[in-house]
């Protein structure tokens, strides 16, 4: 942020400058910067053409006609000039004084005394330097402006957040208990994958088994047909040294050769039909995690009453999502209300009310400073006006 010294320097500077321009008497000082910057672009051009016409007194014919015209062009800007000069001083846009120098400096002009007329240009040079500068320490002073009050609405920002979090409010309880919600269901979920593995590493009999005791079906675990199934139980029972192979074990011989499998079942045609025409069930199953079985779900009362009966270790965890399940919605607004207040309070944890309070008693007072004024004098203006400026070119 500006300093108080900055502040001062730059309300100076901009206060020097307005005075040396409010000290020519003008009451449009833009219509003499713009006479000055057109009449100095002539006196330009004349002592350009000037020049060249010197070095072009041997020259052909044609550059020397192209110059006449150069030359001609000038002298009716220079009349053109001195027409809109008369019109600015009977409009009353500039002082007689202004006027006599504009004039002094035409006549000088006509008058072939160009060294002379540029020096007495000189005074509305340092005219136009002095606007220049006026307007570079009036750009600073805006942008000074700007800054101070950026940092106001910054700070003032500042104190309404820190006020709206002093009025927001949730239940506390709600909150704390969806907060329990997400780690019990986070705990069901680690067991729902310890649960799952031990079922697709059980051989395959015994996972058929207890799919059936335990109505597994009801919660999506992968299907088979009935006659598949007991294709299957039947083969498994047939056939004692695959009847220890998990479903995950199976998937493992599904890229077998024929010469290979029949080192594992001479009856290679009946392990195709039992075991790798239900290739998609085994791979359901060895994959249980990524299928909807048993998704852990607050809202299904049959899965967590499944997870509380025999799934290790759930029943309480099970009961303790079912108690909250019924506000779960109710219960995550308050959650999600004061997670929000923690992370604001977290970051404006680094202001303090009070300090805030006196950066923006700080602020107004350097704005108020950089925009006080300074007792300015303002010259009378001499002599009276002429109602024609024709006398002045005679």
């Amino acid at each position: 942020m500006l300093s108080r010294e900055e502040v001062l320097q730059t309300r100076q500077a901009y206060h020097e400058s307005k005075r040396r321009m409010e000290a020519l008497g003008e009451k449009n000082p833009s219509i003499i910067i713009e006479l000055s910057e057109w009449l100095g672009e002539l006196l330009e051009g004349i002592e350009h053409t000037v020049e060249k016409g010197e070095r072009m007194e041997t020259a052909p014919l044609i550059p020397k006609m192209k110059l006449m015209r150069k030359g001609a062009k000038l002298s009716k800007g220079v009349r053109h000039f001195e027409a809109e000069l008369v019109t600015a001083f009977d409009k009353g846009e500039i002082s007689e004084g202004t006027a006599r120098k504009f004039a002094s400096i035409l006549k000088l002009l006509k008058a072939n005394k160009l060294r002379n007329a540029k020096a007495e240009f000189r005074h509305f040079e340092k005219i136009m330097e002095s606007s220049g500068r006026l307007g570079q320490a009036k750009q600073r002073l805006e942008g000074a402006d700007a800054e101070l009050r950026g940092e106001k609405a910054r700070i003032k920002s500042l104190l309404a957040k820190i006020s709206g979090l002093e009025k927001e409010a949730f239940d506390s309880a709600k909150a704390q208990a969806y907060s329990q919600y997400l780690e019990d269901t986070e705990k069901l979920k680690a067991l729902r994958g310890d649960y799952l593995h031990s079922l697709s590493s059980k051989p395959v009999p015994e996972l058929l088994a207890e799919v059936e005791k335990l109505h597994m079906e009801e919660h999506s675990f992968p299907q088979l047909g009935k006659g598949e199934a007991q294709e299957l139980k039947d083969f498994l029972s047939e056939n004692p040294e695959l009847a220890g192979y998990s479903a995950a074990r199976f998937c493992g011989l599904f890229d077998y050769s024929e010469e290979k499998l029949r080192h594992i079942c001479p009856e290679t045609s009946r392990f195709k039909r039992a075991i790798l025409g239900n290739r998609g069930w085994f791979e359901a199953v060895r994959d249980l995690a990524s299928t909807r079985f048993l998704v852990v779900d607050g809202n299904n009362a049959k899965a967590m009453q499944f997870y509380s009966e025999n799934v290790p270790g759930a029943k309480e965890i099970s009961g303790e999502i079912m108690r909250v399940a019924g506000e779960r919605d109710s219960c995550r607004e308050e959650y999600e209300k004061s997670r929000k207040l923690e992370e604001r309070k977290k970051e404006l944890s680094k202001y303090s009310k009070g300090g805030l309070e006196k950066e923006l008693a700080a602020v107004e007072k350097l704005i108020g400073l950089l925009h006080s004024e300074e007792s300015v004098q303002e010259e009378a203006p001499k002599g009276g006006f002429f109602s024609k400026l024709g006398s002045f070119f005679k």
